[in-house]
């Protein structure tokens, strides 16, 4: 198997997570919808590095859980 073909399977992987967690976070469930937010954003960092704008996305929508959850300390880092 290709790089390329390699990179588009972890990204696809990546992207079931992030279509599921949004209703979850809506319903209140928000240690659910963080720790899915923790495993995307980890798997973006690793396949696509820390400055793609996919893993700048995961990033925010991690630090908007923490604010959700009063974890204003874990939102700013």
């Amino acid at each position: 198997m290709c790089l390329l073909s390699s990179v588009n399977l972890q990204l696809t992987s990546n992207t079931v997570p992030h279509t599921v967690r949004l209703p979850i976070h809506r319903t209140g469930k928000l240690e659910v919808a963080e720790a899915m937010y923790r495993e995307v954003l980890a798997s973006r960092q690793r396949v696509l590095g820390l400055d793609h704008p996919s893993t700048l996305d995961s990033t925010n929508n991690l630090a908007i859980c923490f604010y959700n959850q009063g974890k204003l300390q874990n939102s700013r880092t």
